[in-house]
């Protein structure tokens, strides 16, 4: 998700039993302070996540120190209950995190991670777009095209595999 989804994603987008995080919306902070809620960067934007067993436990912990009761509330509030400020964010709790592991990255770096994560486990491209609220495949491969360059190799492979088979059935009978 983008970091205006998260800040302002609700907990009634949250389904922890289904696995489901429910995009419809995003919280932009104007320049003079205040928050603006509106749609997702795109109409593709608005989509449903499916989020591991792992993480609905994570969430779920999470839900349970630090959000303000109510289907309303922020999943990600500050300590006052209001959205995140990214600056803040990222000197009183981001930075400190990277630091402590000798990490060196933006917080969208993370999204990148999750498309090279998702094709090193064999995602289709489609469902990448579709999970990632991309307008078009296109806006997909361009930006992530080079991570799948084995799928070049597996169609040698497979095309190999289906001559050597019409190879051995032809010699057998």
């Amino acid at each position: 998700m983008r970091w205006s989804e998260l800040v302002g994603l609700r907990r009634a987008k949250v389904d922890l039993n289904r696995g489901k995080v429910r995009v419809t919306e995003q919280l932009i902070r104007l320049e003079a302070g205040e928050w603006l809620r509106k749609e997702p960067k795109t109409a593709a934007g608005v989509c449903s996540i499916t989020i591991s067993r792992e993480t609905a436990t994570i969430l779920a912990e999470h839900l349970e120190r630090f959000t303000v009761p109510g289907l309303d509330s922020l999943l990600f509030p500050n300590r006052a209950g209001n959205p995140l400020i990214s600056s803040s964010f990222w000197q009183h709790y981001f930075k400190p995190a990277l630091d402590s592991v000798g990490l060196a990255c933006r917080f969208h770096d993370f999204r990148h991670t999750s498309v090279a994560l998702a094709v090193a486990e064999g995602a289709h491209p489609k469902v990448i777009q579709v999970r990632m609220g991309h307008s078009s495949i296109n806006v997909t491969l361009d930006r992530y095209g080079h991570l799948f360059p084995e799928l070049d190799e597996a169609i040698a492979v497979g095309f190999g595999e289906r001559m050597a088979e019409v190879r051995r059935l032809r010699h057998a009978g």
